[in-house]
């Protein structure tokens, strides 16, 4: 009974290892990355903040996440949101101890997204009202691409690092007669449906180092 009354301080604790961890991988990744990455990680000077997800919706035609920290944890608008297993959502509005996130199943959303083995990038968008699904627009026509590619962040913002992991390709609407650009489908890598912890990309000073303290 002990134990199972402690398994919330041990899950919390746990969220800080991994987000410590995290955010040493995002920067040794960043030594790897090309010149548009590497400025990304000088002027944003970011780090990781873990949150658990307090309601969540995937249902509507815009859906939201509330968030248990807030400001005071260094939460601000225009942050990234993912989970372990990829991109979630972006910070819309911080109060003091809690925070509301678009979810990427919201009409608004726009994330630049990339084909991570060939660099080319576009604009991921929802597709209808399909929880599982999004759509990427504007990829060259020319771009090689092929079904079971894998899609990540790009890096060419300031809400996500780049590589963060988004889905895979599972169709491949090439451009009709005239039109230089082609549409994939994405096959979500996140299930949103089922979400309990996140992380938010924010500002160094307000970090995992300071959680801990």
């Amino acid at each position: 009974v002990v134990s199972f009354f402690h398994l919330k301080k041990v899950n919390d604790l746990l969220m800080e290892e991994n987000a410590t961890l995290r955010n040493l991988l995002i920067n040794y990744d960043k030594m790897r990355e090309e010149a548009h990455a590497a400025d990304f990680f000088a002027d944003q000077l970011n780090g990781i903040i873990p949150c658990r997800v307090l309601s969540n919706s995937i249902v509507l035609e815009d859906n939201y996440l509330l968030l248990n920290k807030g400001r005071s944890d260094g939460i601000a608008p225009q942050m990234g949101v993912f989970s372990a297993a990829g991109v979630v959502g972006i910070i819309i509005e911080a109060g003091e101890h809690y925070a509301t996130a678009m979810s990427l199943l919201h009409r608004q959303t726009r994330i630049s997204a990339g084909i991570a083995n060939t660099g080319f990038f576009g604009t991921m968008v929802r597709k209808e009202l399909d929880p599982f699904h999004m759509k990427i627009e504007d990829i060259p026509a020319h771009a090689t691409v092929e079904v079971g590619d894998t899609i990540v962040t790009s890096g060419y913002s300031n809400i996500f690092p780049p590589r963060i992991p988004i889905g895979v390709i599972s169709q491949i609407n090439e451009p009709t007669e005239g039109d230089y650009f082609k549409t994939l489908d994405v096959d979500l890598k996140n299930d949103l449906s089922d979400l309990t912890y996140v992380y938010v990309w924010g500002k160094k000073e307000n970090t995992i180092n300071r959680l801990t303290e």
